[in-house]
């Protein structure tokens, strides 16, 4: 079939006919392609959907709800016993002013407690003794009164920590104070 006989065909189909077959062919490939638009956007949504509950779901099952993550108080019959501890007391007893504008004289007898046999932390806090004198005078004068007066086992984990700060052959697990004065003066 020629060029020539293509165009006769059409032609005897007529105009309005070849419309019709134009138009439905268009359209068939108009709606293909929105059915398959709509299918990725439903998917898409569909997918969004599951992973935000999947995320809900997950954050309250970690959460637990609305319940704030606090501990148990633990039974007395079941908390841990401090073990025996040695003291290091040859600090004598430290006098200094606080930090305060108008400053109180604080008085404090500071004992150094370790794991009982370590002998290498014993020699290194005998040796240390001028030095860790300073740094407990140090800290104390940096304080003010009201700071020495509200939470006294915060200070002696503060005092602990710096001083296992300076220490290269073990960890002083425990401060008391024999001694403790805050007073103005």
């Amino acid at each position: 079939m020629s060029d020539e006989d293509v165009g006769n065909a059409l032609e005897d189909m007529g105009e309005d006919n070849f419309k019709e077959v134009k138009e439905s062919k268009s359209s068939k490939g108009l709606s293909k392609t929105l059915v398959k638009l709509l299918t990725y956007i439903v998917g898409g949504i569909i997918g969004i959907i599951l992973v935000v509950t999947i995320v809900v779901i997950t954050v309250k099952f970690l959460d637990r709800g609305d319940q704030a993550r606090t501990f148990k108080e633990v039974s007395e019959e079941y908390q841990g016993k401090t073990p025996p501890y040695n003291y290091f007391d040859p600090i004598k007893q430290i006098r200094t002013r606080t930090a305060d504008k108008s400053p109180h004289s604080i008085s404090v007898k500071v004992d150094i407690g370790y794991n009982e046999g370590d002998e290498k932390l014993s020699t290194e806090l005998t040796a240390r003794i001028p030095q860790l004198t300073d740094l407990i005078r140090t800290y104390f004068g940096s304080k003010t009164a009201e700071e020495l007066n509200t939470d006294e086992q915060a200070i002696k984990d503060e005092l602990r920590e710096r001083i296992n700060a300076v220490l290269t052959n073990g960890r002083v697990e425990s401060i008391i104070f024999t001694e403790y004065q805050v007073f103005e003066f």
